[in-house]
């Protein structure tokens, strides 16, 4: 895996998105110029090394899970459900998804038996993508439990052990899958122009019924650049167009989505999110990407801030701090004397 002092030091973003593009037009562009830069960094939990993935490197991946997801007989239009946990190949994933034009529903691993098959039902899920026995998730057992009560759902795909449930291995179909395509010929799949229609659903089960907001190709890649610009415009030190953003958003929300995904490839920039929530490891893997942006929740921040307060990391190049929603007055106060930034506050989107 590349590391960061090997990549260009001051990247050029990619071009403006023009009317019909989304964001695998800027992926595709800064995987040309700056294949070697580094497009995500996640993990780093229990004393693990963090993973790196480069931006040709991301490019592959997600082409060769596009190709698996096709393999499988998933196509345009149809909805892909995915319970996985908040690693690199979750993002991945995910991006496969909007590449082949299905539309993407990201699940926690945490949720109820009857919340999940709830959202695979009501969205019409064709197929599930599953991670088994993840710190003690075994979300394989628990689709297979509902799956018969899901006419809609054709495929159980699982990442870990397939055999046990009878899923679709998705590690072999991914060594299966050469020859599919190859990188010098056309591709199969034109990239996706339909930027008004949805293309991600993420439920919301903060509702005794979970219901689900979607989002669409356009919607996503203008927050996200708004959500930069404004960073750029608030007079705070900052090194342009070289941007690491780190978030305790998990890859399930939509914050979490958009710095994770959206802000940093449409800006040439690294994205650095935790595998697992703990405030010690979070705080030492933005220490060590040296991070420029921090987005979490309130209650994340609060813990970073009695962490920070414990043992106090270097993050010098950390200019922009932001949570969403209703957050008390003291926290911006805490965030500030603790990480010497002030805490900006967005609305819910």
């Amino acid at each position: 895996m590349a590391d960061r002092t090997t990549a260009v030091t001051q990247p050029r973003p990619p071009a403006p998105l023009r009317e019909g593009e989304t964001i695998f037009t800027a992926l595709h562009q800064v995987a040309s110029a700056l294949p070697n830069h580094l497009a995500l960094m996640s993990g780093g939990a229990g004393g693990e090394r963090a993973t790196r993935i480069t931006y040709s490197q991301l490019l592959e991946h997600v082409e060769r899970f596009a190709d698996v997801l096709t393999l499988c007989g998933v196509r345009r239009g149809e909805t892909v459900a995915l319970q996985m946990p908040n690693c690199w190949g979750s993002a991945t994933l995910l991006l496969a998804c909007l590449r082949i034009g299905a539309l993407a529903v990201p699940i926690p691993q945490t949720v109820t038996t009857h919340q999940l098959e709830h959202t695979l039902a009501t969205t019409g899920a064709s197929t599930c993508v599953v991670y088994d026995g993840h710190h003690g998730h075994h979300n394989a057992q628990e689709l297979l439990a509902v799956s018969a009560r899901l006419p809609d759902l054709r495929h159980r795909i699982v990442v870990g052990d397939a055999r046990t449930t009878g899923a679709l291995d998705f590690e072999r179909l991914c060594r299966d899958r050469s020859g599919v395509w190859q990188a010098d010929e056309e591709h199969p799949h034109p990239l996706p122009r339909d930027t008004d229609n949805p293309c991600l659903a993420i439920p919301d089960f903060n509702h005794r019924t979970p219901t689900t907001i979607n989002y669409q190709h356009k919607r996503l890649s203008t927050h996200a650049l708004t959500t930069t610009h404004a960073a750029a415009n608030s007079g705070e030190p900052r090194t342009p167009m070289n941007e690491i953003f780190g978030t305790t958003y998990p890859l399930t929300h939509p914050t979490g989505l958009t710095t994770a995904i959206w802000q940093p490839i449409l800006t040439a920039g690294t994205s650095v999110f935790p595998e697992l929530w703990n405030p010690a490891e979070c705080l030492d893997l933005f220490e060590e990407s040296r991070v420029t942006h921090i987005a979490g929740p309130p209650e994340h921040w609060q813990q970073l801030i009695e962490e920070q307060r414990r043992r106090p990391r270097r993050l010098p190049q950390l200019c922009h701090a932001t949570t969403h929603g209703s957050a008390p007055a003291p926290l911006a106060v805490g965030v500030r004397k603790a990480f010497g930034i002030p805490l900006h506050i967005h609305p819910d989107h």
